[in-house]
């Protein structure tokens, strides 16, 4: 290698060459590559230098002038140089404005380039020559000196980016101005109006190029060289949408086609011209974003696009939109316990409260992301949770207002209107709105869908006695106008709550603070019953009371269980039943004896007074013995009977019923006869059902053929159930704790309800429509025995006496209280004695109720 340093001409080292003449081949001919402001001969000298002899293992020879470059080196390797022929290779290269040409010569092409072998391309001799690494080491070397403090000018995980060759994307770099990158790189199908050197030159290739500062169309030649741009003012771009490729208009002057690859692109990416620096990236963002679903990696890019726009501008929507991608990806765990504990959730809410113009802003950020409908209850929900005053909720309020507007068009799911109108209401009175508030409550109660089958079929794991049993969606509308009436729907409110919830200490205590006279009587008696002691037998005075006959119309309409009336879930339950043919349970009355009215005259008394009240007509009574001493069970026939253990009139057995205790368990079988329950039990399957629960069904199952028979009766019940459990859990949606965490739980737990679908009647299995159907009948013969024995003490301890699972536990529920047993659970966390738990429910809420009153009134 010679020493570069040696002042030798052009004219001496190169005597057959014509040096203006290589120079004008070169500039006509060579390659060239754009080249950045910080380029610089020696450093890149230096650098090639290195590389042939270090890499390459070439013996160069260097000359270097002003105007032009030549590096010599011999191929030793491949066919020739097996055949001791060395191939030798002029790299030539010179830099002008900004550009440098280079080329791959053999001898002859470098001493007469003119010639007509000067076409021969000396980089395809069997890739002998290196060409292909010392040009892209030479491209790499361009790169690195673009990139080394302002990065990439583009980023291919951007929608809006395509192949940007090497030499292009030099010449990018080359006349990028600090801190700009690309946002948009799409390719021209061709010009058909401007110079006319452009119109439908097939040699040059145009492209449309936005970043963030510019937007312009440039046009390269065969190898790369700019040969025409344009800058794009603001709104002087218009696209055109058609069929195939799209039409592009600037300005009037210029008119060209899209490819048919990126025609869309173009469509969504044209309106960005006219927009600032920061809201072209916005946009950029929201546009990838969008159209993620056919490549992930525009997600990444968007993601990464809105952090960086967070550190630059103090702008709370941009970090709403970080929030949002990050939760939306899946990571909604991650984001979450990022702000559970600093609280940043609750700051970043609460910015965007304060921000000037929230409402429209908001608005037209949940249009632009185009969030999805869940999405948006979410945010809803965090925004108006996470309102520090009522200035705050003043200003999210129209927000609100939108969303319900929305929602009340798009959902057909009762049940989610009711919710979402629940909690638009608190919203209101947060507002002092309270009037509106209770006009949107009281309609919802009017509409409210039937909820009667929750009492029937709650959760395993549901807490009758806590604050999420019962009706949920009427309770969580009358506890917020509980909070906002007079004085005089406050009590009645307060009524309805303990109605509801009869088994809740606390319905029952705020009862007994706002009731009087026979209603303050029997809240206080009800709270009794619950406690300890209160189930210890009561000395009960036996009078001799005459009955009249109870209206038909008034026993359908205030005994008949709410869930079997006209109108709600198991309407049709009745006229089904007295449809069954009735089974032939006669042979049973050989085991007992008729009832002897001498021998037992005040049992006598009692069961033609019942019979009477009732209108059973053609009614025999048994008094059974020995084995089937235990048990009082009524049978439909020709004619009906009734059956009664005789352990049960023994004073000194274990199962002796006293005088109403025994009222209660008669009338409550003969209930059974009035509304022929009995055609479709056998003895005492339908206690069995309620003492044991599902485990009871398979025998109900096989006995009664009911596919299709209830229709859409448990339509519904899987999301109030759902309800039910999430409210029980995070106990009430209105008392959430002004916390970052606190506000994520709230809002994940009603987007959670709002995801769940009203399950289909065919999803409804046959055993759940059994298990509502026999509880049915049971806590319609309930409410009717609770007239004749009209003491709460009296009904459930006789519950206790008859039944064979329970009846063991009384000493043990006397002492200790009726709550304690309804609380005690299996290892599964469900409540072992839920069943029990429902039939008490439904018995203290008729005895609240007026229900009730009216049929003691025209009983006695």
């Amino acid at each position: 290698m010679e020493d570069s340093n040696t002042f030798v001409s052009f004219e001496e080292k190169f005597p057959k060459v014509n040096k203006l003449k290589l120079i004008d081949y070169l500039k006509k001919n060579a390659d060239l590559l754009y080249l950045p402001a910080n380029f610089f001969k020696d450093d890149f000298v230096n650098y090639l230098n290195k590389f042939f002899v270090d890499e390459l293992k070439f013996d160069i020879d260097t000359f270097l002038s002003e105007d032009i470059n030549i590096f010599t080196y011999k191929v030793k390797k491949g066919v020739k140089s097996l055949l001791g022929i060395n191939q030798k290779v002029y790299f030539v290269w010179f830099t002008n404005k900004a550009r440098l040409f280079y080329i791959f010569m053999n001898e002859n092409q470098f001493e007469n380039p003119d010639k007509e072998e000067s076409g021969f391309n000396i980089k395809n001799w069997l890739g002998e020559t290196g060409a292909e690494n010392i040009e892209q080491k030479i491209q790499d070397y361009l790169f690195l000196l673009n990139t080394s403090s302002v990065g990439d000018i583009a980023d291919y995980r951007n929608r809006y980016i395509e192949k940007i060759n090497p030499k292009q994307k030099l010449w990018l770099l080359a006349h990028r101005k600090p801190d700009d990158f690309v946002l948009a790189y799409l390719k021209i199908s061709n010009i058909v109006k401007w110079e006319k050197e452009f119109e439908e030159n097939k040699e040059y290739a145009w492209y449309f190029v936005l970043s963030k500062y510019e937007a312009k169309i440039i046009g390269f030649n065969l190898r790369d060289e700019l040969i025409g741009m344009y800058d794009i003012a603001p709104e002087s771009m218009k696209v055109k949408d058609e069929m195939g490729r799209n039409t592009v208009k600037i300005d009037e002057h210029i008119i060209f086609y899209t490819m048919r690859s990126n025609t869309k692109h173009f469509l969504e990416i044209y309106p960005l011209v006219s927009l600032n620096n920061k809201d072209r990236l916005r946009e950029i963002a929201r546009l990838n974003w969008i159209y993620r679903e056919k490549n992930k990696k525009h997600e990444e890019f968007a993601f990464e696009l809105m952090k960086s726009l967070i550190e630059k501008d103090n702008n709370p929507f941009d970090e709403l939109s970080v929030f949002y991608i990050e939760y939306s990806k899946n990571k909604g765990n991650t984001v979450f316990d990022k702000l559970k504990d600093d609280n940043q959730m609750l700051v970043l809410l609460q910015e965007v409260l304060e921000y000037a113009g929230t409402y429209d802003l908001l608005t037209d950020w949940v249009e632009k992301w185009q969030v999805p409908y869940l999405d948006i209850l979410a945010l809803n929900k965090l925004f108006v949770s996470a309102a520090a005053d009522v200035v705050q909720a003043k200003n999210i309020l129209p927000f609100h207002q939108l969303v319900r507007e929305k929602y009340q068009k798009k959902s057909k799911d009762e049940i989610n209107k009711v919710l979402f109108d629940y909690e638009y209401a608190k919203h209101l009175i947060r507002c002092e709105q309270i009037d509106e508030a209770k006009k949107v409550l009281y309609k919802r109660l009017k509409q409210l869908p039937d909820e009667s089958i929750s009492d029937l079929l709650p959760p395993n794991d549901l807490d009758l006695t806590g604050n999420a049993a019962g009706q949920i969606l009427k309770v969580k509308i009358l506890e917020v106008l509980s909070d906002i009436e007079d004085e005089k729907k406050i009590i009645e409110h307060t009524k309805q709550l303990a109605v509801l919830q009869p088994l809740v200490e606390e319905r029952i205590n705020n009862l007994i603070e706002v009731a009087k006279g026979k209603l303050l009587e029997k809240a206080q008696e009800l709270k009794q019953i619950m406690e300890p002691g209160g189930l210890l037998p009561q000395n009960v005075n036996i009078v001799e009371e005459k009955y009249k006959p109870l209206p038909k119309k008034l026993i359908e309409k205030n005994l008949k269980h709410p869930a079997s009336r006209k109108g709600n879930s198991f309407s049709n339950l009745q006229k089904w039943i007295a449809k069954v043919e009735i089974p032939d349970h006669s042979i049973i009355k050989s085991y007992a004896d008729p009832l002897n009215k001498e021998k037992y005259p005040q049992l006598s008394e009692l069961v033609a007074d019942i019979k009477y009240a009732l209108d059973i007509e053609n009614l025999e009574t048994y008094i059974s013995h020995g084995q089937k001493s235990f048990g009082i069970n009524a049978f439909e026939g020709e004619p009906s009977f009734l059956i009664i253990g005789s352990d049960h009139l023994k004073p000194e057995s274990p199962h002796y019923l006293r005088y109403n205790e025994l009222k209660f368990a008669i009338a409550e079988e003969l209930a059974h006869i009035y509304f022929k329950h009995a055609r479709i039990t056998s003895s005492d399957l339908w206690r069995g059902v309620i003492d044991k629960g599902s485990s009871a069904l398979d025998a109900l199952i096989a006995f009664i053929p009911v596919a299709g028979i209830f229709g859409k009766s448990l339509q519904g019940i899987n999301k109030l159930n759902s309800i039910a459990s999430l409210l029980q859990k995070t106990e009430k949606l209105e008392k959430v704790s002004q916390t970052g965490k606190g506000i994520i739980e709230a809002t994940t737990t009603a987007v959670s309800v709002y995801e769940q679908k009203i399950s289909k009647p065919k999803e409804v299995s046959k055993e759940a429509q059994l298990l509502a159907s026999s509880r049915i009948l049971q806590l319609t013969a309930d409410r009717t025995a609770l007239i004749f024995a009209c003491s709460l003490n009296t009904a459930v301890r006789t519950m206790f006496i008859e039944s064979p699972r329970y009846k063991s536990e009384l000493p043990v529920v006397e002492k200790y209280g009726l709550r304690n047993f309804l609380l005690k659970k299996d290892e599964q966390n469900n409540f072992v004695h839920q069943d029990f738990a429902i039939r008490l429910a439904n018995l203290f809420a008729f005895f609240l109720s007026d229900e009730y009153e009216e049929v003691c009134k025209a009983l006695i």
